[in-house]
C-alpha cells in the first residue's frame, strides 16, 4: 500500500515498533512542500504487526509552530524512536535541534465528543480473560459510561448503561464498574462488543489484561 497520496512528498519513515504494544509499528514521516519554500511538517503513520501501512489522518500532526527557523527546509525531522520517560508521558525527539515532544501514553489520537456527546461501538472481540481498562480524559463537566454487547447487539446483564457508575476525570487506566463491580459477564472465548457514550470526553485506548 502506497504510504503517500499523489503528488505528495514524504521522507523518512521512521517506524519502529512502540513501545507500549510492540506488535504495532508507528511512524513519523516528514511531509516536504517545494513550492513553499521547501516547508515540512510531520504526519503520522502505523502498521499492525509489519502489515500495510495506514494514513488513517494524512494530514499534519506536528506542526512548524511560530518559530520562523521551523519554517524552512529540513527543520522538521523527528529522531527515530517513541520512548516512554515517566509513567505519564511519552516524548519524541526533535533530530536537529534535540527539543523534545510530550505526550500522554497513547495519546497520538483519540476518540474525541463535544457537549452534545455521543456513542461508540466496537469491533466484535474475543474475551480472553483479564480486566477491561481506558486510558481516557474528560472535562469537570463530562463523563464516560461503558456498556458490553453481546453477539446479537444486545446489553450484557450486569454490564449496561442502567447500570453504570459514573465516571469523570483523567486517567491512564479507567476500570469501569456496574453497580460497584469491575467483573465482566464473560468467559474465556465468549465474543462481545464494547459500546461508549462519551461527554466531553477523549478516549485514546483501552485494554483487556
Amino acid at each position: 500500500m502506497a504510504l503517500n497520496r499523489e503528488d505528495e512528498h514524504l521522507y523518512v519513515s521512521q517506524m519502529a515498533p512502540y513501545c507500549r504494544a510492540p506488535q504495532l509499528y508507528i511512524g513519523t514521516p516528514t511531509r516536504f512542500f517545494g513550492e513553499r519554500g521547501c516547508a515540512t511538517d510531520i504526519s503520522l503513520c502505523f502498521s499492525r504487526a509489519g502489515g500495510p501501512l495506514f494514513r488513517p489522518f494524512p494530514g499534519a500532526w506536528i506542526t512548524p509552530g511560530l518559530d520562523p527557523v521551523r519554517w524552512g527546509n529540513r527543520s522538521n525531522y523527528l529522531a527515530r524512536n517513541i520512548v516512554q520517560t515517566g509513567p505519564t508521558e511519552l516524548s519524541l525527539y526533535h533530530a536537529q535541534s534535540g527539543r523534545r515532544y510530550v505526550m500522554r501514553p497513547d495519546g497520538f489520537v483519540s476518540l474525541h465528543s463535544g457537549l452534545f456527546g455521543g456513542e461508540w461501538t466496537s469491533k466484535t472481540l474475543t474475551y480472553g480473560g483479564g480486566v477491561l481498562s481506558f486510558n481516557v480524559a474528560t472535562s469537570a463537566g463530562g463523563s464516560m459510561a461503558v456498556e458490553l454487547l453481546d453477539s446479537d447487539g444486545q446489553a450484557l446483564p450486569g454490564a449496561s448503561f442502567a447500570e453504570h457508575d459514573l465516571f469523570y476525570g483523567d486517567t491512564l487506566r479507567y476500570v469501569p464498574t456496574w453497580g460497584g463491580r469491575s467483573e465482566l459477564p464473560l468467559r474465556p472465548g465468549d465474543v462481545f462488543r464494547l459500546r461508549c457514550r462519551l461527554q466531553e470526553a477523549d478516549l485514546f485506548s483501552f485494554a483487556v489484561e
